[in-house]
């Protein structure tokens, strides 16, 4: 172990080498290539690149009697000129997201057949969307109200006697209400700013060796609303989640700082080094599942199956604490438009509480545990490159 961890210092040294040096050499004058005269990368206030490419100006033509002038750029019927677009940052798509996103500036309703356990509904949810800049930063927002009416109860004795009726269970929590908000997003992942309220796409904190796409609303009877907030700069910044804004038992936050940037700004390699702090908890983490002893499902069975609450559809345990944390550190090997190249480096801790009373117990009162640790180390690459 500590000669994989001694040669994985190794040559995330010699890497962070070669970036240094690749970076000095691009900023020295007597080393700039041909092809990086052809164009220039500068970085804005808000964190976007924006590539400019010098254009060779022709001199002043005299106009011949019987000819007509050349058009300039803004002129009408003058040739389009191509535009390149920011690089793209964070994750390119949504995955493992539990809602579609619609146009962005609409009104309508949108309709649908659903089943839970035995019973039919039929759903209905208006919505409204708009998408327009906020103080110059890109602000999204969405909001719906989800109806379902039961239809059908496939139990014999049941059948279409509730026709119409409303599904009380989809507001019976405070957690319900906030559903009305679908997605408020104002800013971009990995830019100065960012602020994502939604209930649809899933989280990521730091290079997600701790929490990855994280998606809190996969129970049908509680659809949670989740939060995240970013602040980047060039000096540092900060990640951070909630998995449910009105009554969080999943939550995180990074915490980093680039100190080689109060030497060079300039660099890539020196601008992007950072080294922060990971931390993450889960409050409400299943340490043992309760039996079905009661047969409160009525179907027969007992002792062999989990008990499963006839309210949430979900399954009845014991509750534990569960936290993880750790150091990371990440440098660029390559910042240019056609490809983007970032290396990390993290080191991360898992602790929580395993249950020392007897083998095979099923016990889910006072479950005596010890406390116990452990940990890991994480290295990788990540690659972007925009063809266009």
């Amino acid at each position: 172990m500590l000669i994989l961890f001694y040669r994985s210092l190794v040559l995330f040294g010699l890497l962070f080498w070669l970036g240094v040096t690749g970076a000095y050499a691009d900023v020295s004058p007597d080393s700039t290539t041909e092809k990086e005269e052809e164009s220039q990368t500068t970085t804005t206030e808000d964190g976007t690149r924006v590539e400019f490419v010098p254009v060779e100006l022709p001199e002043e033509e005299q106009v011949e009697e019987g000819t007509k002038p050349k058009l300039k750029a803004d002129d009408p019927g003058a040739p389009a000129v191509q535009y390149k677009g920011p690089f793209l940052e964070g994750d390119l798509a949504s995955v493992g997201a539990t809602g579609l996103i619609p146009w962005e500036n609409r009104f309508g309703f949108v309709f649908g057949l659903e089943r839970i356990g035995e019973i039919f509904y039929a759903s209905i949810s208006p919505e409204f969307n708009i998408t327009r800049p906020v103080a110059d930063i890109p602000f999204s927002l969405s909001l719906g109200l989800p109806v379902r009416t039961q239809l059908l109860d496939s139990r014999a004795d049941r059948g279409w006697n509730d026709l119409g009726r409303l599904r009380k269970k989809d507001w019976d929590e405070i957690s319900d209400y906030a559903r009305i908000l679908r997605y408020l997003r104002w800013g971009g992942k990995e830019k100065s700013f960012y602020l994502n309220i939604d209930q649809f796409t899933p989280g990521t904190i730091g290079h997600g060796t701790i929490l990855k796409r994280y998606n809190p609303s996969l129970n049908l009877n509680t659809r949670r609303v989740a939060a995240q907030f970013d602040a980047f700069s060039d000096f540092g910044g900060m990640e951070s989640y909630v998995n449910d804004v009105t009554a969080p038992n999943i939550l995180g936050a990074l915490v980093f700082i680039k100190p080689l940037s109060f030497l060079n700004r300039e660099s890539f390699v020196l601008r992007s080094f950072s080294i922060g702090f990971t931390w993450v908890a889960d409050l409400d983490a299943p340490l043992r599942n309760q039996l079905d002893d009661f047969d409160v499902d009525n179907d027969g069975r007992r002792f062999n199956e989990i008990q499963v609450d006839q309210e949430t559809f979900q399954p009845v345990y014991a509750a534990s604490k569960v936290y993880a944390y750790g150091l990371d550190v990440e440098f660029k090997v390559m910042d240019r438009r056609s490809l983007d190249w970032k290396v990390y480096f993290d080191y991360s801790v898992l602790e929580t509480g395993v249950p020392i009373d007897a083998p095979g117990s099923t016990d889910t009162a006072n479950i005596p545990t010890k406390a116990t640790r452990a940990s890991g180390f994480t290295w990788g690459s990540l690659f972007r490159s925009n063809l266009g």
